[in-house]
């Protein structure tokens, strides 16, 4: 789920990230914030994989693309911008 501490804003070519308990910012890329915005709580890492393959990576290697989407969701997670839990990007245990 999306750390209640961050501040999201559109610039033109990205999304800016604002940590308010950390006082970081983030700049991640306009199809990277689809795959912010699927951490919800509800939703698991492997269903976020398999919405951004059916909606931005159809023509990718599934295994590249599975890769590069937990390797972003753990870094969003080491940045204190998501928390996780039971392999629900949502609540808290800080590993994807």
């Amino acid at each position: 789920m999306k750390s209640s501490s961050v501040v999201v804003r559109k610039e033109t070519n990205h999304y800016l990230l604002y940590n308010v308990s950390s006082d970081e910012l983030h700049l991640i890329p306009l199809n990277s914030y689809f795959i912010y915005e699927l951490c919800n709580g509800f939703l698991t890492v492997n269903e976020i994989e398999n919405l951004a393959l059916d909606n931005f990576f159809r023509n990718e290697n599934n295994d590249n693309v599975n890769s590069a989407i937990r390797e972003f969701l753990q870094n969003l997670v080491n940045r204190k911008l998501l928390e996780v839990y039971d392999n629900v990007v949502g609540i808290n245990n800080n590993n994807i």
